[in-house]
């Protein structure tokens, strides 16, 4: 079930943002978007996670200050909004993560860079069944935009992290109702394109080689 902090949105609609603690996913950048958003009159719920990764490093350690700096910023903007909001830094149980992501109405995962992000197709798959999906939100360097139509047309819009201006503009729009959500053939083309489907692809091309 849905962790307890992400229970009561408060009839809001609800972000979902779920990663590793790493520098690639550029979460200290998704909170000055988060915050900015609030700031500019978005209402909306938003949970977070991000897994522990790397503990006992010195250099994640003084990254994980940074992002409890980004993430009070944007706690302040959400109590100042009248708006739910809790980051943690915990990894969640399998069940946990599927009901998150077949819940949110917007997934959020604004990687600086990122070989596929998984998160955004496992949201898909999730929401399947749903009539009206949710929107999901990816950075523009991660392979989930290049491999898949992210111009928001099927709802998978890419965005620069570090515009904070626009990608808090399209948060704003996302959260308001004002993008599809993620489309038929968003979720055939998931479903398609797997990862048995990618090995064939690429043993394929090499033996062509």
């Amino acid at each position: 079930g849905l962790p307890a902090a992400a229970g009561n949105t408060r009839g809001l609609p609800l972000v979902v943002a779920l990663e590793r603690a790493d520098f690639t996913k550029g979460i200290p950048e998704r909170m000055e978007a988060v915050a900015r958003a609030y700031a500019d009159g978005a209402r909306f719920a938003y949970f977070g996670a991000a897994s522990p990764t790397r503990e006992g490093v010195a250099l994640y350690e003084g990254f994980a200050q940074v992002i409890a700096a980004a993430t009070a910023r944007a706690a302040a903007a959400a109590r100042e909004a009248g708006c739910p909001f809790e980051q943690v830094t915990s990894s969640l149980s399998w069940g946990e993560v599927v009901a998150l992501l077949a819940r949110a109405d917007v997934v959020f995962t604004s990687s600086l860079a990122d070989g596929m992000n998984l998160v955004p197709l496992q949201a898909a798959v999730a929401q399947a069944g749903r009539v009206q999906r949710g929107v999901a939100i990816a950075g523009r360097d991660a392979g989930v935009s290049i491999a898949y139509p992210s111009d928001g047309s099927e709802g998978l819009i890419a965005v620069d992290p570090l515009e904070t201006w626009a990608t808090a503009d399209v948060l704003r729009l996302a959260t308001g109702g004002r993008l599809p959500g993620m489309s038929d053939r968003l979720v055939v083309d998931i479903r398609t394109h797997d990862s048995a489907r990618w090995a064939e692809s690429f043993m394929s091309e090499l033996e062509a080689t």
